[in-house]
């Protein structure tokens, strides 16, 4: 058997030590309502509607990050393909 010496120093914020020990525990009611929910069956239109939520939901929050600041929306602009680019700009 080794001999492991126990830390009394606090975890770090950005380790998962210090993640794993604050965050609050779930109650026994949480987790029977999330294992009811991952076995109820879910159909393929279902299923594609999750996957496009989350699809659009990144996008709308990508939009809204550029709508919000200026410069990040002249850099996208500048950085989009040439595909996307108009061809002759008069900017």
């Amino acid at each position: 058997m080794t001999w492991r010496a126990i830390s009394t120093r606090p975890n770090s914020q950005g380790s998962s030590a210090h993640k794993k020990a604050n965050t609050p525990k779930e109650t026994a009611e949480e987790i029977a309502a999330a294992k009811v929910e991952a076995e109820r069956f879910k159909g393929v239109r279902e299923l594609k509607k999750i996957a496009n939520g989350k699809k659009h939901s990144a996008e709308q929050e990508l939009e809204d990050m550029i709508s919000a600041d200026p410069k990040l929306a002249e850099f996208m602009q500048l950085m989009a393909g040439a595909n996307t680019r108009p061809l002759f700009s008069s900017t």
